[in-house]
């Protein structure tokens, strides 16, 4: 059965601990410097524990907190398909630093790839590339810094308040919102006792350029309309 892990997720601390989230159905296995297995999770259960770190399992998910050393993580594949690896180092004070991600990157039931987990931040990105069963070597697909990046809140599109001056005359409404595109949806009407005849909207109390629907506004432009009557 194919089996695509869009939610492969490993989530690296280093304050000075690095913590491993790894949502997929693997089998995970840890080694220490020497080579020694010190911690392993099969079929989403632990079994090998470590006083060095620690190992748990929620689900399909499993868990590895506080490792301090460098640690070599070896983990195979349950399943035919694909996984996305994100990697993130912390600074310290749980403030994420750096993100490493790898994606799609194919898995075939009961081959491996194994990756070291370096001791310190900010090590080079080929520190943490995956090495397959065959000794391929698979590259990050994102490097970035975390580092003072904050959410891009994106503006509030932009609308203009339209006054309108009577110019001696009375206009049925007095201002008037453009959309966001800078347009009036509609113009009021004015009018003025005597012989006086509305002849629309324009830029200056005499002459300028009349304003119509198809006007589009700016922030240079929009603060006021005056009426021409004659």
């Amino acid at each position: 059965m194919e089996t695509t892990f869009k939610d492969e997720v490993w989530k690296l601390l280093v304050w000075p601990t690095t913590n491993a989230k790894i949502a997929c159905p693997v089998d995970v296995f840890v080694y220490n410097q020497n080579g020694d297995l010190c911690g392993s999770i099969e079929n989403d259960v632990v079994t090998q524990s470590s006083n060095e770190f620690g190992l748990s399992v929620k689900g399909e998910t499993k868990y590895i907190t506080d490792l301090e050393d460098l640690y070599t993580i070896k983990y195979v594949a349950t399943d035919n398909g694909t996984m996305d690896i994100t990697l993130t180092e912390f600074s310290g004070c749980e403030t994420p630093a750096r993100q490493i991600a790898f994606y799609n990157v194919p898995l075939v039931k009961e081959q491996s790839y194994t990756q070291n987990i370096p001791e310190a931040i900010q090590s080079e990105t080929e520190e943490y590339s995956l090495i397959t069963s065959g000794n391929k070597e698979v590259s990050a697909d994102i490097d970035q810094s975390l580092i003072n990046l904050r959410p891009i809140v994106p503006s509030p599109p932009e609308t203009y308040t339209i006054i309108f001056n009577g110019n001696g005359g009375t206009a049925s409404q007095t201002s008037m919102e453009t959309g966001t595109d800078g347009t009036l949806d509609t113009l009021p009407t004015a009018s003025r006792d005597g012989n006086y005849r509305f002849d629309g909207w324009f830029t200056e109390p005499t002459g300028g350029v009349q304003i119509t629907t198809s006007t589009v506004f700016t922030k240079g432009n929009h603060s006021l309309c005056s009426l021409g009557l004659h």
